[in-house]
């Protein structure tokens, strides 16, 4: 086929040598492309999308910004039907290439083969080419409308999950508007949580990797559901994959067979949560509860373990008890005796694990409770108030994936309080560093600088620093980062303004900036954070 019609490529990758060698090592001008343009990260990418609209995308997958999986769904979400080649340097992720296939993208490793990359671009072309000759363009659009229908249906889905329909009729109102038949009931909510294994070098898979990773195991859902069950994907989130499935009985061997083809992938280990047969759709959300409480037993068990809702509820007869008293831990912590910690730590948990598995949300509300609690009672000991930094805590222990890690984090933070107290009690806070914290938080919405505020106290910047950190044990600028991020916190958990709002308001200079930061000092995004938080608000 005579190629008269020229394609257009963007090359998208953060090093400056690989975009280069991309573009001097093929002639693409003989294979009917035009090299239109290249990118150093996502979000250049994405924007150079817009307006050159390119025929075909070379991207790699990790990159500053977003990733380059990132950038495809953000381009496909903004109506681009151009084609992606992604490169990538993890190897030893084999089930990468089949998820990128199962999504119509090419997937090709580094160091790039040029004859691979050549084949690909080839094959592309063909398509490209056979498709504007046959008028193929219009199914194009058609799939689009339908791609466009299915985000929406698990947009509703995930309204369902989290109960925001009040009647059936409002559901099926919002079935008929966008126009589907929703999955028969009674229908089962399934929720896996999984854990990735580090790496052969001991470092943690990245979000990349575990993107993929989900990628991967929805499609070998979808694949085996249609043997026989139907299902429809509500959440994606962190290490979670929730979903409905029908018909609800019978389930085990089916999650069985999904779990044992990822684990032949991957020594992932699942805890999978089954939640109650749903008879109507109006009764979902709370087989979503169950579900997701359920798979929260994986705080007790490592590997892979399936947990029954319904069997769980019937093993547990015995009432919760009430809270123990934190007084004398407290009073242990203040005085820095670390025998006294132990054994109250201990007592503690002996109360809460009044059955060899009570629930995981009792517990860890517990846990929530017991440091809160004594972090209050040694602020009122204290006459300077304390130093310690709760949110830091709060948000490393929810992320803690057994009973055994949150038992030795809440030990170490004890004894960590009780090591700064001992360290503050040696060095009192000045009253005009206590002034220039009053400051700070006064004016946690204005771009601070420490000259700023050394010169408010009538300090100079050198001999200002240096007595904050003595008197504090952190620096000036840790300590404004920590009280823009906890107003953060609180305008998210209030929820009247949108994160790019919140971000403005702390005079961030960027979204991303804020995000980056925030993610980097709380373990979790904004937006993760929000959703989160408003879950736990509702009582799950």
């Amino acid at each position: 086929m005579e190629q008269t019609e020229k394609l257009s490529l963007l090359i998208a990758d953060d090093e400056t040598s690989i975009r280069r060698g991309l573009c001097e090592a093929v002639e693409w001008s003989a294979l009917g492309i035009q090299f239109v343009g290249e990118a150093q990260d996502g979000a250049e990418a994405l924007e150079k999308i817009h307006v050159l609209r390119p025929d075909i995308v070379i991207t790699d997958i990790k990159m500053p910004g977003f990733s380059g999986l990132d950038l495809i769904e953000k381009a496909r979400a903004e109506g681009f039907e151009g084609y992606f080649i992604i490169l990538s340097g993890y190897d030893d992720f084999a089930f990468a290439q089949r998820a990128i296939h199962s999504s119509v993208t090419c997937y090709l490793l580094k160091p790039v083969n040029i004859d691979a990359l050549l084949a690909e671009v080839k094959h592309i072309r063909k398509e490209i080419m056979e498709k504007r000759s046959s008028g193929v363009a219009r199914e194009q659009d058609r799939f689009n409308a339908r791609r466009g229908s299915s985000v929406m249906k698990e947009q509703f889905y995930a309204k369902l999950a989290d109960g925001e329909f009040h009647s059936e009729d409002d559901i099926w109102r919002e079935i008929n508007s966008i126009g589907f038949v929703p999955i028969p009931c009674p229908c089962a909510a399934v929720v896996f949580h999984f854990s990735l294994p580090k790496k052969e070098n001991g470092s943690d898979f990245s979000a990349s990797d575990s993107h993929l990773f989900k990628i991967a195991f929805r499609n070998v859902l979808t694949d085996l559901a249609r043997q026989g069950r139907q299902l429809e994907f509500y959440a994606d989130r962190g290490n979670q994959i929730g979903l409905f499935i029908s018909p609800a009985g019978n389930l085990r061997e089916f999650l069985t067979v999904c779990v044992e083809i990822m684990e032949e992938v991957c020594p992932v280990e699942f805890s999978v949560g089954i939640g109650f047969a749903a008879e109507s759709l109006l009764d979902v959300p709370r087989s979503c509860r169950a579900a997701e409480e359920a798979a929260e037993y994986h705080l007790y068990k490592s590997g892979t373990h399936f947990f029954d809702s319904a069997t769980l509820a019937a093993s547990l007869k015995a009432a919760p008890p009430q809270p123990p008293s934190t007084q004398k831990l407290a009073e242990d912590v203040v005085s820095d005796d670390i025998k006294g910690i132990h054994l109250e730590l201990d007592g503690f948990f002996r109360k809460i694990l009044y059955v060899p598995m009570p629930p995981p949300r009792y517990v860890r509300g517990m846990c929530f409770y017991l440091m809160g609690d004594v972090t209050k009672r040694v602020d009122s000991m204290l006459q300077h108030g304390s130093l310690i930094p709760t949110s830091i805590w709060t948000e490393k222990m929810d992320g803690l994936e057994s009973m055994d890690a949150v038992r030795d984090f809440m030990l170490q933070a004890l004894l960590r309080m009780a090591r700064d107290i001992q360290q503050n009690k040696k060095v009192p806070i000045p009253p005009i560093i206590t002034e220039a914290q009053k400051y700070i938080r006064e004016h946690v919405f204005s771009r601070l600088f420490v000259t700023e505020v050394a010169a408010h106290v009538h300090l100079s910047e050198s001999y200002f620093t240096a007595l904050f950190k003595k008197s504090t044990g952190i620096t000036v600028q840790e300590y404004i980062l920590t009280c823009k991020l906890e107003k953060a916190k609180e305008l998210l958990m209030e929820g009247k303004l949108a994160i790019s709002e919140i971000s403005d308001k702390l005079e961030y200079k960027d979204y991303r900036s804020f995000s980056r930061v925030f993610k980097r000092f709380s373990g979790c995004s904004p937006t993760e954070y929000q959703h989160k938080m408003t879950r736990r608000q509702k009582g799950n």
